[in-house]
């Protein structure tokens, strides 16, 4: 026996009507029964009034015919050929596209397949690959839904023409091209061709564009794609291409990439998707939770004492320390200084004379010896007081307070020692995805520093009773704007350079998905992880970083302290995908 031989069935099905062709390992059979039209229907904008029917009872023939083979063989044989008629009841001419919709238990690769349809009495010389695919319009897809009860949303061409009132015969060649289409040979051993035949217009090309697939659904009313508005956000960016966004309890956002399950977050401006990890598949479900939706759990800095720690990747850092001054009895300290060759000098002073009991006078005069002089080479700045000493920064070479939150935040080189949670992600993708980076993009990861309120690092705050006593940072929002070319972390940014095309969301694509619902019903609830957004500095916290979603809230947490991971990554504009319809049990597929 043939060991290339293939099993092959197909039915075929016009709306109301039920019209079968079968292929299998030991027989071609084609059978045919409901004649009747279909009246007014309306497909793709055109009155389609026809009705489809195979004229061949029975044809039965044997194994070796289950096998690729040639145009020649495939059309000097009736073994191939069915003969189909298709009836035209409307009053005007009208077109049409022979459909061949794959159902749920086809496994066949459709483009390995090659057809002709010509009329009746013509000799077609060649055959034609199935490449063609067409979104089925929505009254086909409800039919199919109701006579099979299967949602189906694609169908592949085999074959188009036009019929005048009345009825047309055509014969349909379908066969199993000799090379395997240009999936290579072997693709469809062992396969099966499961599959309807329908008509529609053809005026509808199925996008398999994830973008477009995208923007369709938000164009189509789907609730959970929202289009991002910059004007709203105060965000003045212009973008090339529209964002959509997913958002709410949105379960038609899976995808399946690298072997790794993902949620599809939004669109980027250059026509790209950005995905988050969300596990593996599990009994054919992407439908993961908590640990189950994380790569693990790591510290987002191994160090908190220092608002440098922030950083997605940091360089300078200035560590907060404590001052024991309760028994110091004469402590000068100064608004301002000046530094002159190598020296700094207090202005502006005030003397403390018993720091236990006159520590809260203190103000906004931050900068000290911590001695009675007002003259030294290194200077300090107290940032918080308290009866019993000072929490500083210590300060050399002329630097101010000012000089120092620029270089742990700003400075061209800010970015040059990995964080914790950076190093860990990127050891994952080296031994996970790596092999997989030409389906991505080099988008922007945005680390945004930009400070909201200085807080203890502002000389007009009082060390004892201002009221901002932590550095916050403007994460907070719904902009996806970037604005520090240093926080816009991507493999080309050599101010901020990533080694590998991937890191975390930021907390305003959260919001995002958040947007106008409980954070409990957004469809990335169930899980602790951190982002890449800073959220606070605080002497008494030494560093806090946003992390999403936890006890179904958005809140903040010590970067010291493991929490869950779930890295992004965004895929290449134009990316298709090759089936699925993004539910769990069907997600995007990308191969």
């Amino acid at each position: 026996m043939n060991s290339n031989k293939k099993t092959l069935t197909a039915i075929l099905i016009l709306l109301v009507m039920c019209t079968g062709i079968s292929i299998s390992y030991a027989f071609f059979k084609v059978t045919s029964s409901n004649n009747n039209a279909n009246t007014n229907v309306t497909i793709n904008g055109a009155a389609l009034c026809m009705s489809l029917q195979l004229s061949s009872d029975n044809i039965t023939i044997s194994n070796e015919y289950a096998v690729p083979i040639s145009d020649k063989k495939a059309l000097s044989s009736n073994t191939y050929k069915t003969s189909v008629t298709i009836t035209n009841n409307c009053n005007t001419s009208q077109s049409f596209n022979l459909l061949l919709v794959p159902n749920s238990s086809n496994t066949m690769p459709i483009k390995a397949l090659k057809y002709a349809l010509v009329e009746e009495g013509v000799t077609p010389t060649t055959g034609t690959l199935i490449s063609n695919e067409y979104l089925l319009d929505s009254t086909i897809q409800k039919q199919l839904l109701a006579i099979k009860n299967e949602t189906l949303k694609n169908g592949f061409s085999v074959g188009s023409g036009t019929v005048s009132s009345g009825t047309k015969t055509y014969n349909l060649y379908l066969w199993i091209d000799k090379d395997e289409g240009s999936l290579g040979n072997g693709s469809t051993m062992n396969k099966s061709l499961n599959a309807y035949l329908t008509l529609g217009s053809g005026t509808n090309t199925f996008d398999l564009r994830l973008y477009q697939t995208i923007s369709n659904k938000y164009e189509n009313g789907d609730e959970h794609v929202k289009l991002y508005n910059p004007t709203e956000y105060g965000d003045n960016t212009t973008y090339d291409n529209s964002i959509y966004y997913y958002h709410g309890a949105a379960q038609n956002n899976n995808l399946l990439f690298g072997g790794f399950c993902w949620k599809i977050v939004r669109t980027t401006e250059t026509g790209g998707v950005k995905i988050v990890y969300n596990g593996v598949q599990k009994d054919g479900s992407c439908n993961n939770t908590g640990t189950d939706s994380q790569i693990g759990r790591s510290a987002f800095n191994s160090s908190s004492n220092s608002p440098a720690y922030v950083g997605y990747m940091y360089n300078t850092v200035y560590t907060y320390s404590i001052k024991n001054l309760s028994s110091e009895s004469s402590v000068v300290l100064g608004k301002s200084f000046t530094y002159t060759n190598g020296t700094y000098t207090l202005n502006n002073t005030k003397t403390i004379n018993d720091w236990s009991n006159e520590y809260n006078t203190i103000n906004n005069t931050h900068y000290t010896c911590f001695n009675s002089s007002t003259t030294c080479e290194s200077i300090y700045y107290v940032l918080l007081a308290n009866n019993g000493g000072a929490y500083y920064i210590s300060l050399t070479g002329g630097k101010s307070v000012d000089d120092a939150l620029n270089e742990m935040l700003y400075a061209d080189d800010v970015n040059k020692y990995d964080s914790t949670v950076k190093a860990y992600i990127d050891n994952w993708y080296k031994n996970n995805l790596k092999n997989y980076e030409e389906k991505l993009e080099d988008t922007v990861f945005c680390n945004n520093r930009t400070i909201k309120s200085k807080g203890f690092f502002d000389t007009n705050e009082s060390v004892t009773t201002g009221t901002n006593v932590s550095v916050d940072f403007n994460t907070y929002n719904y902009s996806l704007a970037c604005a520090n070319e240093t926080d816009r972390f991507s493999m080309k940014n050599v101010k901020a350079k990533l080694i590998y095309p991937i890191a975390m969301l930021s907390l305003s694509e959260v919001m995002l998905a958040n947007k106008d619902v409980d954070v409990k019903d957004s469809y990335l609830n169930g899980n602790d992880f951190w982002t890449i957004s800073p959220n606070s500095a605080s002497t008494y916290q030494p560093y806090n970083l946003i992390k999403a979603l936890w006890n179904d809230s958005i809140s903040s947490q010590d970067s010291t302290i493991p929490f869950g991971v779930k890295p992004a990554v965004s895929l290449k504009p134009n990316i298709e995908y090759v089936s699925g319809d993004g539910s769990y049990t069907s997600p995007f597929v990308i191969e």
